[in-house]
């Protein structure tokens, strides 16, 4: 199940292994993800992303649209705004630099569409 929650070291927060609670919940500008199942696997679909750079050929910005993750056993999905998702990423690579050596979606290689542009 998507919603299904983890306990982390320090919270119950995506980076709940970095970071407590009481860090986010006073964070006015946080947008952390609950480390739930489905958060988890859409950052892992950020990995995979990241793990292809010649995903937009020719040297042009490639812009992502929305990540969703999809469980068709349970008929669900979970969505994300991409500017939490950009959030809770740069927040995680913060602290994964050996698994992320090219981080393509951090530095802008690939772009993360704003709500706004997504309506254009």
């Amino acid at each position: 199940m998507l919603s299904t929650e983890f306990k982390l070291d320090k919270g119950d927060y995506i980076t709940g292994q970095h970071s407590s609670n009481i860090e986010e919940d006073s964070n006015t500008e946080s947008l952390a993800y609950k480390a739930t199942e489905g958060y988890i696997e859409m950052i892992k679909a950020g990995v995979m992303l990241n793990q292809m750079p010649n995903l937009f050929a020719n040297n042009s910005k490639g812009v992502i649209g929305n990540i969703r993750v999809v469980n068709p056993k349970c008929s669900e999905a979970m969505s994300s705004t991409n500017e939490a998702f950009l959030y809770n990423w740069k927040q995680l690579s913060k602290h994964c630099k050996d698994i992320l050596p090219n981080n393509r979606i951090s530095s802008g290689e690939f772009k993360l569409a704003t709500q706004l542009e997504l309506l254009n």
